[in-house]
């Protein structure tokens, strides 16, 4: 009722200023899953959309989309998910397609994707090998090598011994 009408110029000023939000102020994807700074969390996460943690969390994940791991996240545990990017911690370890660690992100562990990107202030300790079944391998949750348990799939919530071979 009482509304400010906006002008020209002061809509040309708050896009100006639109890059200078702090990431904890900007909201996140409708949908996504968001675990905050100062909230720990452990279990395991099965989800059909995005993931941003900016919390501590220590177990299991399993997304259909994206992991964002943000500035102050720690993440101890396994994630198997389409894409994942980091810019906090992360031990443990990832299958993806897409792997993405960011100038401020750590990853230590074991990864299988088919793309690799490590910024060049990231840093990453640890064990890389190819994706060896792409669609399988983030569908079911599975890795194809000798000693490592499968993980489970995202959308079934247990294993998945029957995944057809490619």
């Amino acid at each position: 009722m009482f509304k400010r009408k906006a002008t020209p110029e002061h809509t040309a000023k708050a896009h100006e200023n639109a890059h200078e939000m702090p990431e904890a102020v900007t909201a996140p994807d409708a949908g996504a899953t968001y675990i905050h700074e100062g909230c720990t969390l452990s279990g395991e996460i099965h989800a059909a959309s995005d993931i941003r943690i900016n919390g501590t969390f220590e177990g299991k994940i399993y997304a259909e989309k994206t992991v964002f791991i943000l500035s102050k996240a720690k993440v101890n545990g396994e994630i198997a998910a389409n894409r994942i990017e980091i810019s906090g911690s992360l031990t443990g370890r990832c299958i993806s397609r897409e792997l993405v660690i960011n100038a401020s992100g750590f990853m230590e562990g074991t990864v299988e994707c088919a793309s690799l990107s490590v910024s060049q202030q990231g840093c990453f300790h640890g064990t890389s090998k190819p994706l060896a079944q792409e669609k399988e391998s983030i569908k079911t949750g599975k890795v194809k090598s000798g000693g490592e348990a499968p993980l489970q799939t995202a959308t079934e919530g247990k294993l998945n011994d029957k995944a057809p071979a490619v």
